[in-house]
């Protein structure tokens, strides 16, 4: 299972989000580019999206690092409320730590999705999607994986 499907897993589970196939609270904008946040969504939501990637290590041994934003969103019917703003990033604040709390346990339980995940290199930041109403937090991981240098795709001559 992978990052993404492990979270959309965790949104159908968890009592605040509850997406389902009849109520869509979940994005993989990896997967649903052209999409994005644009199509009919439930709230609060969680989308996911792959940044960019880093490469570590040192000699014999690199790391694919992707960085993930998760995105914990609630929409706000009036912008101008800083109470309403306020009870939205409380609200999510309140659901990313639950996931936090997940990754941490399901990381030693050793759950393939998270076992490499650097929880510890973790940023939380308040997003502010004013255009269309959403606010909430974003959440990026480092999602290490070991790069395989053996595997040149058969697309080098030897």
């Amino acid at each position: 299972m992978k990052f993404p499907e492990y979270l959309e897993k965790l949104a159908k589970e968890h009592s605040m989000i509850k997406h389902s196939d009849d109520e869509c609270h979940f994005s993989d904008m990896t997967i649903d580019y052209a999409n994005k946040l644009s199509r009919l969504m439930h709230y609060p939501l969680i989308a996911v999206d792959m940044d960019s990637f880093s490469l570590s290590g040192g000699s014999g041994q690199y790391f694919y690092n992707d960085q993930f934003n998760v995105y914990f969103l609630t929409h706000v019917r009036d912008t101008c409320s800083q109470i309403e703003i306020h009870q939205a990033l409380h609200t999510t604040r309140e659901i990313m730590t639950d996931f936090i709390a997940r990754f941490s346990r399901d990381k030693r339980r050793q759950v393939e999705a998270v076992a490499r995940i650097e929880l510890s290199q973790a940023d939380g930041i308040p997003i502010f999607f004013k255009d269309i109403s959403l606010y909430g937090w974003c959440l990026s991981v480092l999602c290490p994986d070991i790069l395989n240098d053996h595997l040149c795709n058969n697309h080098f001559e030897d």
